[in-house]
């Protein structure tokens, strides 16, 4: 089931259940009252029903946003919120380590990266474009706008990797895969981890991702 989907099903249920046990309690309050009055109870009851599904909807969205197991159980194998690391050998054979914030909510995926030099010096900076995640196979592709400090001008590339997971209703914690910016003819390969489900500091990220590929 789609994230969204499961989101929205226990919203529904929620108010149901909701809705339910307040008719309960009210339905001997008013089977008395003239025909009229029961008309008007029971417009209330359809405004009130949607009143009581908004206010939910609100509270389920707070919810899954600050309680990391709610989060996960909702997007299951599709939940990648959190701080990647990971590290590339780039064209002159030099090693650039990686941080990427992957953000998360039930409007998709924005992914912001950053790659540094062995000495920690910034190498270069992108941002997600546009994000595809098949959750059946695990298959990861982005399209990025990337700024290489060193250089001129804005490149654009394609992300393609694969998530690691026990099995596609398990959440990953490893990736591997390359990136291709357009115009290149050559594929960097790339490998990550996932360090922690919240957006981490920069500087601390770095340091993590430095001990995770000495």
């Amino acid at each position: 089931m789609h994230p969204a989907e499961k989101f929205y099903s226990l919203v529904t249920a929620t108010t149901i259940a909701i809705m339910f046990l307040s008719i309960t309690l009210i339905v001997p309050l008013i089977v008395d009252l003239s025909p009229s009055s029961k008309a008007l109870g029971s417009l209330v009851a359809i405004l009130s029903s949607i009143g009581v599904y908004r206010i939910i909807s609100q509270i389920a969205a707070m919810v899954i946003h600050n309680v990391v197991w709610m989060r996960k159980w909702i997007f299951g194998g599709s939940y990648l919120h959190g701080t990647w690391v990971g590290y590339f050998i780039g064209r002159n054979n030099n090693k650039r380590y990686t941080v990427e914030h992957f953000d998360q909510d039930l409007d998709g995926i924005i992914i912001n990266g950053q790659s540094r030099d062995t000495e920690q010096k910034p190498h270069a900076e992108w941002t997600s474009i546009s994000v595809s995640l098949d959750r059946r196979t695990g298959r990861l592709i982005y399209s990025y706008a990337l700024n290489i400090l060193s250089r001129q001008g804005t490149a654009i590339g394609i992300n393609n990797s694969q998530l690691e997971r026990t099995s596609h209703r398990s959440s990953a914690k490893t990736f591997a895969g390359h990136t291709q910016d357009l115009g290149e003819q050559s594929r960097l390969q790339l490998t990550g981890v996932k360090i922690s489900d919240e957006l981490l500091p920069w500087k601390y990220a770095f340091e993590c991702a430095r001990k995770k590929f000495p």
